[in-house]
């Protein structure tokens, strides 16, 4: 699930961009 300018867990490893849900 990519919502664009949002921090993850893992930012960077996952784009920057993705959020596991």
């Amino acid at each position: 699930m990519q919502v664009g300018p949002r921090l993850t867990k893992f930012p960077g490893a996952l784009g920057g961009g993705q959020v596991l849900s």
